[in-house]
């Protein structure tokens, strides 16, 4: 057994169709079932909340008995979500395919097909049709068409929106495919054309259209951390997730520099995403999420910013002695080797005095340190910065106090 050539010749210097890449040799098609109706789902439509499924048939040539078919007035589909038990029915008159709009995602439907002639006479049900409409997110809907008797490949061929979009040899005698990737939105016009080593090149079926609904990522949800102090090494960090996206890109500044870029594959789905980022030193950190989605790249996410090193002065804050003790929250500062102390007197700097933590009294989460000299009268505003292994930690919030 041996692939079919490629395509011999190619009109206009591209291919919007495959009926103006392929020099065709046809041969007469065949019903799957003899002297009976015979059809299938060609066609899947999906929309953000329903699909359309476009059924065709084969009309028969022959009555039961064999003679020839002389007097077929028309054909009536039957359509229902149990086997069998069909809840609708469609006069369609001399039409071999119709339409079925506004099926729910994700259900099963049944059809089946039957002839009458110009008398009334109705014939008896076809082979039933077993269909299960894609779910919601389907990027990888299945195409399926009539099988042909002796075949031993298949070629189809798909556009989108006017161009060519991929095309495949399958090997197969099953009359279906189903894309191994996700598809873009998009209108879609597909083709089927089959080959035996017999018979060469069928004729080429279609073209039958679909159509895939856009999912444009959103601006991600930055969860955590937000607006926190860590005490560095090991940081995770958690955004909202979004259904149009399969990945993520994270970047992270420090110090107002670029420090970590990633992007990240979504593995399963869920409410959230996150991803741990090891060596936080000392620092200011910001950071941004967007998504990727088979329509494209959503924007950016709002800044979210993460302190590591920080200190938090809790004292003094109001009234305060000439020679007061400065006291902060320490939790997030225990690593410091060295912390830096600026005094503000009345809008300007009054002294500026490094400390080494060696000089600091601890308590549990909570860190002070007595000033060396006295303070006169006047307002004054006071901050903290921390210092370790040649990396600054970030300036802490301003307390102001005053000395009478």
């Amino acid at each position: 057994m041996y692939k079919p050539a490629e395509p011999v010749h190619v009109r206009h210097g591209r291919c919007t169709s495959p009926n103006t890449c392929v020099a065709r040799r046809k041969f007469a098609s065949r019903a799957l079932w003899a002297g009976a109706v015979c059809f299938g789902c060609c066609v899947v439509a999906v929309t953000a909340e329903t699909v359309t499924a476009n059924i065709a048939w084969n009309a028969p040539s022959a009555n039961e008995d064999g003679t020839a078919l002389t007097d077929l007035a028309g054909f009536r589909v039957y359509e229902g979500t149990r086997s069998g038990a069909y809840e609708r029915v469609v006069d369609v008159g001399g039409k071999t395919r119709c339409s079925y709009p506004n099926l729910e995602l994700g259900r099963v439907y049944y059809f089946a097909v039957t002839a009458y002639d110009q008398a009334g006479n109705e014939s008896a049900f076809s082979p039933e049709l077993r269909y299960e409409a894609p779910a919601a997110s389907d990027r990888r809907p299945s195409l399926v068409w009539h099988a042909v008797p002796g075949a031993e490949w298949y070629r189809v061929w798909i556009n989108r929106d006017g161009e060519h979009y991929h095309s495949t040899w399958l090997e197969q005698t099953a009359s279906t495919w189903s894309f191994d990737f996700d598809i873009a939105c998009g209108s879609y016009s597909w083709w089927v054309q089959s080959w035996s080593e017999e018979e060469g090149h069928g004729q080429w079926v279609g073209p039958y259209a679909f159509s895939i609904a856009c999912c444009t990522p959103a601006s991600p949800d930055l969860l955590v951390p937000v607006d926190i102090c860590e005490e560095g090494g090991a940081v995770t960090y958690v955004w909202a997730a979004d259904p149009c996206v399969d990945w993520h890109h994270l970047w992270i500044e420090r110090g107002g520099e670029q420090w970590y870029v990633a992007w990240h594959k979504l593995d399963a789905p869920g409410d959230q995403v996150s991803l741990t980022v090891d060596g936080h030193g000392f620092g200011s950190y910001t950071w941004w999420v967007r998504g990727y989605g088979p329509d494209g790249n959503g924007p950016w996410s709002d800044a979210a910013r993460l302190a590591i090193g920080m200190a938090g002065p809790t004292s003094p804050h109001g009234s305060a002695s000439v020679r007061p003790v400065l006291t902060w929250d320490d939790s997030c500062s225990r690593a410091a080797t060295w912390y830096r102390f600026w005094v503000n007197r009345d809008n300007a700097l009054f002294r500026e005095q490094w400390v080494e933590a060696g000089d600091v009294t601890r308590d549990g989460t909570e860190a002070s340190y007595q000033l060396r000299f006295d303070l006169p009268a006047g307002h004054f505003t006071w901050w903290m910065q921390t210092w370790v292994a040649g990396h600054y930690g970030p300036w802490s919030e301003g307390l102001p106090f005053t000395v009478e």
